[in-house]
């Protein structure tokens, strides 16, 4: 299952999961590195950081702010 880190507070993850919902998980659990942004995959009881998939999630991003900016002028 893959998750994206949408805030951390203290020493609490929230991560919001691919149906939308969010789910707490504690720093500890989750691989150093870890920050608001990141995107997790879910392997059992670990958790590793999806590298490509963040990648790509930034890249569209950056390509929708751009078509944005385009658009205003």
């Amino acid at each position: 299952m893959r998750l994206i880190v949408d805030e951390i507070e203290g020493s609490i993850a929230s991560c919001e999961r691919e149906d939308g919902s969010f789910e707490k998980i504690s720093l500890a659990a989750l691989p150093a590195g870890v920050k608001a942004g990141s995107v997790l995959q879910r392997e059992g009881n670990t958790y590793r950081i999806d590298a490509d998939q963040q990648r790509a999630r930034t890249q569209e991003g950056r390509s929708r702010l751009s078509g944005l900016l385009k658009e205003k002028k």
